[in-house]
C-alpha cells in the first residue's frame, strides 16, 4: 500500500481510536487489540506472502509521547 494512502487513512477522523491492518490494497479495522490480533491471524493466513502494515490511530484527545533525542 502506498504511503499516501496510509497517510490519508491516518488523517480520517472515522479511524480515530482504531487499529488499521493494511494488506494487498485492503484495509481492515479493529476496535481493540484483541480484535486486531484476530484479524492479523486471519490476514496472515489469507495473504501469506504479502507485506502487512499495522497502525493505530490515536483518539483526538490522546497525548502521544516520544523518547528524548539521543543527539
Amino acid at each position: 500500500m502506498e504511503i499516501k494512502a496510509i497517510l490519508k487513512l491516518l488523517g480520517d477522523s472515522a479511524n480515530r481510536g482504531k487499529h488499521l491492518i493494511c494488506v494487498a490494497g485492503k484495509v481492515f479495522k479493529a476496535r481493540n487489540g484483541r480484535e486486531a490480533k484476530r484479524i492479523l491471524n486471519r490476514v496472515h493466513k489469507e495473504f501469506p506472502h504479502q507485506k502487512i502494515t499495522l497502525a493505530y490511530v490515536p483518539k483526538e484527545d490522546s497525548l502521544v509521547l516520544s523518547p528524548p533525542s539521543l543527539v
